[in-house]
C-alpha cells in the first residue's frame, strides 16, 4: 500500500502545483471545479482498498485532501482545516474510504 499511496501524493502533488499557478486568475467555484476533477477523483479512485492500512498512511492522503482544500478557500496554513471542509462538504479521507466500502455494499446488494 505504501507504493500506492506514494504514487497518489506524487500525482496529486503534481496536480495542486499545477492548479496553483494559477490560482489567482480563478474564482473560487472554477477552483472547486479543477479540484475536484483533477484531485479528488485521484483521492477516491479505488481508494476501497485502503482500508485497513496504517494509519500514517491515511495521513499523508489526508494531508494533500487538505492542501486541496486549502488552495480552493485561500486558506492560510495556520487556520485550522475543519470547517473548511466541511462547508465544502468533503469527508475525511478514512470516512470517504468507509463511505465508498457502504455505496459498493449497497450497489452489491441491491
Amino acid at each position: 500500500m505504501n507504493a500506492q499511496v506514494q504514487n497518489i501524493t506524487r500525482a496529486v502533488n503534481f496536480e495542486l502545483r499545477r492548479i496553483g499557478s494559477i490560482r489567482h486568475y480563478l474564482s473560487e467555484e472554477a477552483a472547486l471545479t479543477l479540484v475536484s476533477a483533477f484531485i479528488l477523483s485521484r483521492l477516491d479512485y479505488c481508494n476501497a482498498l485502503l482500508y485497513g492500512c496504517p494509519q500514517y498512511l491515511l495521513n499523508r492522503l489526508q494531508k494533500l485532501q487538505n492542501n486541496a482544500a486549502r488552495l480552493v478557500l485561500r486558506v492560510r496554513e495556520s487556520e485550522h482545516i475543519s470547517p473548511h471542509l466541511q462547508a465544502l462538504h468533503w469527508l475525511p479521507i478514512e470516512s470517504r474510504i468507509k463511505y465508498k466500502i457502504a455505496c459498493l455494499s449497497r450497489a452489491g446488494l441491491g
